[in-house]
């Protein structure tokens, strides 16, 4: 495996617990899914660009995507780093 490679997956899946600082965590370990994955959308599932949950916050009506690693036995990678 490659340095770099190790060292993101390790850091990602570790950051959060150690240094308690979530803001930062939420942002990298949202870079590092972007990273390892090929996420789109469900054929099976269309998602409903225009659907919105109306409330006290706006926000989307659930949908379907898919997420295809980007990199070959990456789940038993992220698992060899777990302590």
């Amino acid at each position: 495996m490659h340095v770099a490679e190790r060292y993101a997956i390790r850091f990602a899946f570790q950051y959060a617990h150690r240094s308690g600082r979530y803001h930062r965590s939420v942002f990298i370990n949202t870079a590092l899914t972007l990273w390892a994955f090929e996420i789109s959308e469900d054929p099976a599932h269309p998602i409903d660009t225009m659907g919105i949950k109306d409330g006290a916050l706006a926000h989307p009506c659930p949908f379907v995507v898919r997420f295809k690693p980007r990199i070959s036995n990456l789940r038993e990678k992220i698992l060899s780093h777990v302590e």
